[in-house]
């Protein structure tokens, strides 16, 4: 058998960062093993290299880079104590990201019935072995990014008092309060020591750390900021408990401190009408304020309707904006002819409306070299496939994206069907729950050809950048 020890330095590391290739997922992927209560006081490591690294010194040196690149930390004793040990060794200089994931568990007494349970919830007080590692970041000196999520084991979200036993209040300032904790100890970390921060599946409940100055100096520090609400369960729409709520609260508490972010990402519930001209029933505006982010070079977008509101925050940023990426992104439009619910429909923003907006005379965007923009997975028979983005068209196949509009029930307040409308003559059939609505689009077929000549203009803008300064 040949000696692995014996290979060149060279070889080792082809090994190593194919193993480290090999091993990559995304935090969405692990959830599954986070979950697994087994394992949730280990450190998360890639076994692989982890077993290279004890063959010998040499493959234990090559391999601690990305043995340590990213450390996951949990709402657990043991996990606490790990990353604290990384980060007073000769490893912690490894260290370029850290992912807390906070998991508490909902459990029910007796079993299901008509009436309410009483719940109780796990997991809810943040060790303090957790607690130091989050509040002492100075130790890691080549940290870059920092993410954080909590996942309620047992239930999607705290959202609706009618899912929730009988003490859903208790649970839900209960579960507050421990995100709040973590919150608190993130901003005890010196300013600007956090340059990138991820807050994933945020639920819909503000907390007081977001309002003090320690939580709006670490805003003001970032370079890089990714929010993401809880994706709560359709059924509950738009008028979920809280979200609503929230979504007024993001301005004066996140888009106002972040002066310095170059790199914004932001998504909204896909079952929320957030960016739309008009909705049915009073839902907060997508409002990032136009003063904000004077820097912002990147800008990615997921689950928002494309309406006034994107168009005027791209035209406040066209002088620095460099890379716009929208997905899951649609135009919002109409199912229903009937206007007496005294809901505005009228006018209805068009694809068209929007690029033309874009290219106007009054505003140019000359340092904007790549936008993307994928319109599709709002149907549940979409989401497991794979849409090509608008670049990966244009290089694969020269052809343009299928610019999508999604069909609104203002009745039930539901997004009810997204269409190409390419396809407006088909009736298009979309059910919830027991009905079955007969769907049919309200825009000529030349409306395709509109927003097609619209978008090409605006890309015309894009690849004339790309050309004069030597990239396409």
């Amino acid at each position: 058998m040949a000696d692995i020890s014996a290979l060149s330095a060279e070889l080792r590391i082809l090994i190593i960062e194919h193993l480290d290739r090999a091993s990559d997922g995304s935090l969405h992927d692990r959830q599954a093993s986070i979950l697994e209560k087994e394992i949730r006081g280990l450190p998360k490591v890639n076994a692989a290299l982890l077993h290279l690294s004890c063959v010998n010194r040499s493959f234990r040196s090559l391999a601690a880079p990305y043995l340590f690149r990213t450390l996951i930390l949990r709402n657990t004793v043991k996990s606490g104590m790990s990353v604290n040990l990384i980060a007073g060794s000769k490893y912690a200089k490894f260290v370029k990201k850290l992912e807390f994931v906070g998991t508490s568990t909902l459990t029910y007494d007796g079993a299901p019935g008509p009436a309410p349970r009483h719940g109780e919830l796990t997991d809810i007080v943040l060790p303090r072995s957790v607690e130091d590692a989050l509040s002492n970041l100075i130790t890691l000196p080549s940290l870059e990014a920092v993410s954080v999520e909590f996942t309620l084991h047992g239930h999607d979200g705290l959202g609706s008092e009618d899912e929730y036993p009988d003490n859903f209040l208790e649970i839900r300032n209960t579960h507050a309060s421990f995100m709040d904790t973590v919150y608190s100890a993130l901003a005890r970390n010196p300013p600007k020591k956090i340059e990138s921060l991820l807050l994933s599946n945020l639920l819909a409940q503000p907390c007081p750390s977001w309002e003090s100055k320690a939580w709006q100096t670490l805003l003001n520090g970032l370079t890089t900021f990714h929010l993401t609400l809880n994706h709560v369960d359709e059924s509950w729409g738009v008028a979920i408990d809280g979200y609503n709520t929230l979504l007024p609260l993001l301005k004066p508490m996140f888009w106002d401190h972040l002066p310095n972010i170059t790199h914004l990402t932001f998504s909204p519930s896909p079952n929320g009408f957030l960016g739309a001209d008009f909705v049915p029933i009073d839902p907060a505006p997508l409002s990032f304020g136009a003063e904000n982010f004077p820097n912002l070079e990147a800008l990615c977008l997921d689950h928002v309707f494309v309406g006034a509101a994107i168009v005027d925050f791209m035209r406040q940023h066209a002088l620095t904006l460099r890379e716009v990426r929208m997905q899951h992104a649609f135009v919002a439009r109409s199912n229903s002819e009937d206007h007496t619910y005294g809901f505005n429909l009228e006018p209805q923003t068009t694809w068209a409306g929007v690029f033309n907006a874009l290219t106007a005379a009054n505003v140019s965007f000359p340092k904007l070299m790549l936008f993307e923009v994928e319109c599709s997975g709002l149907e549940e028979d979409d989401k497991d496939e794979q849409h090509p983005t608008c670049a990966q068209k244009f290089e694969e196949h020269g052809e343009s994206p299928d610019l999508g509009y999604a069909l609104v029930d203002y009745v039930s307040a539901e997004v009810i069907a997204g269409f190409d409308v390419e396809e407006q003559r088909k009736a298009i059939y979309s059910g919830r729950g027991r009905q079955k609505r007969l769907v049919k689009a309200a825009e000529e077929g030349v409306q395709a050809d509109f927003d097609q000549v619209a978008y090409e203009a605006f890309m015309q803008i894009v690849r004339g950048n790309r050309t004069r300064l030597g990239l396409a």
